[in-house]
């Protein structure tokens, strides 16, 4: 014989922490993805905090970018859309750096183009 524990209806708290506990489950999840999917290629990357304010920029900051790294092409920089971390994963895939140093260098150019 099976015995029921009685439950408790949800509060509207519980509902509410519930719902911040799947977003932010959800962000992880996809910050982990990229890692695994930079993973995949052979690239190692620690999480690098994206700059919201070069987003708007950045496709006016390809050229400069193509210009410092002249082994990236325009649509692989189009795809970085101003995130640090998918730059230096480029970096480091085309010009076989270590991630430390892929990583300041897209660092110093993300710094010089909101200066």
């Amino acid at each position: 014989m099976t015995t029921r524990t009685p439950t408790t209806p949800n509060t509207g708290q519980d509902m509410a922490r519930n719902a911040t506990n799947t977003a932010a489950t959800t962000e992880k999840t996809k910050q982990d993805n990229k890692t695994a999917i930079n993973a995949a290629d052979g690239i190692t990357t620690k999480p690098m905090q994206a700059n919201p304010t070069n987003k708007p920029k950045w496709p006016q900051q390809i050229k400069s970018a193509k210009s410092q790294w002249n082994k990236l092409s325009e649509a692989e920089l189009l795809k970085v859309d101003g995130d640090p971390q998918q730059l230096a994963a480029l970096i480091q895939k085309h010009y076989g750096l270590s991630p430390d140093v892929a990583k300041e260098q897209a660092k110093s150019f993300m710094q010089k183009q909101t200066a």
